[in-house]
């Protein structure tokens, strides 16, 4: 029995051959279509996969770095004017507290428990009621009115009595010994300056012009301006104490009375000074008392030993 054979065509048609007919007849073999048709070189592959992968790491690492950023840049530029220098009026005994404390909570903020950054961010932030105000449009116009009410003679700065001493030393940044209106609201960082503006001459109206007062030399303006409509000028306040350094410079004048008392009482002979013996009542270590090595303390090294400073 004779089988049939089937002959396989060396040649085959082009693979540009349609249904409406062959555009172009190809004259190569079967198999240098087949090696056409395998695709991209192994190499150009492996190129291409790492590209790929390259990309996708500098993707994931923008995404994920801007997060962190964005955390950090508030901290940032809060502390960018802020110097620590012995300039500054006001520092905090060391320590630190964590913010979800109940004192904290219940709107207590104790300075003497937090570090300078945390009590000027706090005091940057601060409303009526101690908590902090929200970072927004709202805080910002609340944070603009305490400081209308707060400047009794509505000069534009905050100083003297307008103002405790502790929260001078925290604001005031470039050491005029007031405390301007953009200082008051650095906290509210994303403000832009028009925006602060507007805010500004809502309650001043305009006194400064299309000026944001930042320096206590810009107050002449102020002044120009009264004597021109025949009004009185504003006088330099900044040498008159808040009701709270009152109290304090009161309590701390106590304190120096009862100590002139003691000391007055230990000085047998009169002599206005200390001998060890006197000493002993009211002076624990008297080495340590005694500065200058004479073996006697005198008023001076007396205060200065109990913490009081003339």
């Amino acid at each position: 029995m004779l089988r049939s054979r089937v002959s396989t065509p060396l040649y085959t048609s082009s693979p540009y051959e349609t249904s409406f007919g062959t555009s172009h007849s190809s004259d190569l073999p079967y198999s240098c279509h087949q090696q056409i048709r395998r695709g991209w070189h192994p190499l150009v592959k492996a190129l291409l996969g790492a590209l790929v992968s390259v990309v996708l790491l500098m993707v994931i690492y923008m995404v994920c770095g801007s997060e962190v950023e964005f955390k950090d840049v508030k901290l940032i530029h809060r502390n960018m004017h802020r110097q620590e220098d012995s300039s500054r009026t006001f520092q905090p005994s060391p320590g630190r507290r964590k913010l979800d404390e109940p004192s904290v909570q219940a709107g207590h903020w104790d300075r003497s428990v937090h570090s300078l950054e945390e009590n000027i961010a706090h005091e940057e932030m601060k409303g009526d009621d101690e908590f902090e105000l929200k970072n927004d449009i709202k805080g910002l116009k609340k944070r603009a009115k305490m400081f209308f009410k707060l400047d009794r003679n509505q000069d534009g700065f905050l100083a003297g009595a307008d103002l405790p001493r502790e929260t001078l030393g925290l604001l005031d940044t470039n050491n005029d010994e007031a405390v301007a209106f953009p200082e008051w609201c650095h906290g509210f960082w994303h403000m832009d300056h028009q925006t602060k503006l507007d805010i500004f001459k809502k309650h001043y109206k305009d006194a400064y012009g299309n000026l944001l007062p930042e320096n206590w030399r810009q107050r002449t303006i102020l002044n120009k301006g009264k004597r021109k409509r025949g009004e009185n000028h504003i006088e330099d306040d900044r040498h008159e104490l808040h009701e709270m350094d009152h109290e304090k410079h009161d309590r701390k004048r106590k304190h120096q009375l009862s100590l002139i008392d003691k000391f007055q009482k230990a000085d047998i002979n009169s002599d206005s000074k200390l001998s060890q013996k006197e000493a002993m009542p009211i002076i624990a270590d008297f080495k340590k008392a005694d500065l200058d090595l004479d073996g006697v303390v005198d008023f001076a090294e007396y205060i200065s030993h109990a913490g009081v400073h003339p």
